[in-house]
This record gives structure tokens, C-alpha cells and sequence, in this order.
């Protein structure tokens, strides 16, 4: 998948996506490289592009890769030091799909 970013596309592969962070007008791409990608787009055109079955959104502001989860803690996500906060409105969907 190609994403935009300032004035050139880059080349993503999905699978390299640890977790999306909502940042007002742009999303943050997080990369399993370290890096990431700052693109003027919304979680509604990006959710069209990822596969259902890997992502799934947890928050208001961030999306996440079922494959790169290290743990869940209450109402949070880990993947690597990082956490990630689970909203009472996404909670339920999260929990089922993962089966706790």
C-alpha cells in the first residue's frame, strides 16, 4: 500500500504496521522498524485499506495489529514500551475479538 506523505507516496507493507495514532488532521503510521509516517488522511479512509481480520480500532485515536500485541493490561494495550489506551466504546468489540 502506498501512503502520502508531504509531497511523495511511500511504499508500506501492511504487515510492517504495529499501530495508527491520531493526531488532529494527520495520522501517525507507526512502523515495526522504529520508524513512522505522518499523513494528512482520517481512520475512515485508512480503515478501507487495512485488512479487517489484522487491525482493529481500540480508541478514538489509534488503531492497532492484532499481530504485534505483547499484552493487554485492563485498559490498556502493549506493543514494545508502548501503551495504548482502550475506550470504553471500542472495549467490548476488542475483548471479544481477542477472546478474553
Amino acid at each position: 500500500m502506498f501512503i502520502k506523505s508531504e509531497h511523495e507516496s511511500i511504499k508500506v507493507f501492511i504487515s510492517e504496521i504495529k499501530y495508527i495514532e491520531g493526531l488532529k488532521d494527520y495520522l501517525k503510521v507507526n512502523l515495526s522498524n522504529g520508524k513512522y509516517i505522518l499523513t494528512l488522511s482520517n481512520f475512515r479512509n485508512m480503515m478501507d485499506k487495512l485488512p479487517e481480520k489484522t487491525f482493529i480500532r481500540v480508541h478514538n485515536s489509534y488503531v492497532v495489529n492484532l499481530k504485534y500485541i505483547t499484552s493487554v493490561q485492563r485498559n490498556r494495550i502493549v506493543i514494545d514500551e508502548y501503551r495504548i489506551p482502550i475506550s470504553e466504546s471500542y472495549k467490548k468489540s476488542f475483548f471479544e475479538r481477542i477472546n478474553i
